[in-house]
Order: structure tokens, then sequence, then C-alpha cells
């Protein structure tokens, strides 16, 4: 983890990055994701060709302006519950799409307020939850059923 990330709020840019390496580091293959394409705002991932997923990524603020002084402010609830609207939507969209669906959120108070109360049908529909903690390093809720990470037999943070 870099100190750049740590010392500072997490851009969009900083959680596709750390999603990223979090795959990566379990055996998969990111294929598609805004450090390749800037047109895009997910990550397209395959496990040894066999599983293709998707995960929708937020950050908790916007990409400090470059020739500005003025410091990016974090999401407020209200932003952060469309962000979160959207973002399930999406999410759904690919599971139906026969892919495994994941969402990438900072784990902060206004996150949690409004993906906790739905954790339940998440689970049901197989989205997985990626929690970006402040350190970088990712919490995931298990969700994704039939997935083979290094053989385990399941996804695991480890």
């Amino acid at each position: 983890m870099t100190k750049q990330i740590k010392n500072r709020m997490l851009t969009q840019l900083d959680a596709v990055k750390l999603v990223c390496k979090y795959l990566e580091e379990r055996g998969f293959l990111v294929t598609h994701s805004p450090l390749i394409d800037k047109r895009v705002n997910n990550i397209r991932a395959t496990l040894k060709g066999t599983q293709d997923v998707v995960i929708e990524v937020r950050g908790n603020t916007t990409v400090p302006r470059v020739r500005t002084s003025t410091p990016s402010r974090p999401y407020g609830s209200e932003q952060i519950k469309k962000h979160v609207e959207h973002v399930l939507y999406q999410a759904t969209q690919n599971v139906c799409g026969k892919n495994l669906a994941g969402i990438a959120f900072s784990k902060n108070m206004f996150y949690q307020k409004w993906v906790t109360p739905i954790l339940p049908a998440l689970k049901n529909i197989g989205i997985e939850i990626f929690w970006i903690l402040p350190d970088g390093h990712i919490e995931i809720l298990g969700y994704w059923k039939n997935n083979l990470i290094q053989g385990e037999g399941k996804f695991s943070p480890k």
C-alpha cells in the first residue's frame, strides 16, 4: 500500500487499483478496467478463462483537481445513496448476464448505512461485497457460490 493512498480520501481510481491488485493476487486476469480504458467504470476479470466476473467500484471522494488548491470533498450520504442505487442496478444486470457480480465500496459509515440493510438480498442473488478498508486491505463477505480461487473452492480474502 502506498503512503499516498493511505493518507488521503479514497478516489474511484484508488479503489479500482486496490480491487484489481486484490483480484490479480488471487489468480484473476483483469481484462477491463478504468486503468485500461478511461471510458469504463467497472472491472472485468476472468479466473483461468473459465469464470468471468464484473465488479462495480466506487470511491468515497472526487478526484482532486490538478490546477486548484481546493481539496476534494468526501461524498455525502445522499450522493452515496445514489452511487449504491446505480451500482446495484449494474450488478444485478451482470448477474442476469451469467457473470459473477460484485460491488466494491470504501467501508465507511455512509456506504454501510445504505448497503447493510440489503445484505441478505445481495447474498440471495450472489452479488459479492468488497469492502475497501482505510488501510487499503479488502474485506469480502463470501457471497459468491461455486467460485474457485486457486483450487480452494471459495473466494478468500487471505
